[in-house]
């Protein structure tokens, strides 16, 4: 994928492009989301600062859509590189579970 091998100290325009695109699903946009380190945002660990904006800017509107369910499932599944252990601790601490892509495939 493309935003993998995307240097992100570059600026967000290419992570902003893939995110609207039509064709970018769930499993896309997730991989975004960890990418991006989104689930400060949603936690609200992240300092406000004029130097974060287009960051913090660019995490929260992906958030939002992924938990409004504006991406589209496909047959891809997308698992955060997340230990047991770490994936525990953010449900722990309220990250939503529609974040965890295939981790939450099977949980009861």
């Amino acid at each position: 994928m493309l935003a993998r091998d995307y240097n992100w100290d570059d600026g967000l325009g290419v992570p902003e492009l893939i995110s609207v695109h039509p064709n970018c699903d769930l499993s896309v946009a997730l991989e975004l989301f960890w990418l991006a380190n989104a689930d400060e945002i949603v936690l609200g660990k992240a300092q406000d600062s004029p130097y974060n904006a287009d960051w913090r800017s660019f995490c929260s509107r992906l958030s939002e859509k992924i938990s409004r369910g504006e991406y589209a499932s496909s047959e891809n599944l997308y698992s955060p590189p997340l230990t047991r252990v770490q994936a525990y601790n953010l449900r722990k601490q309220g990250l939503p579970e529609v974040f965890f892509g295939a981790l939450s495939v099977g949980r009861p």
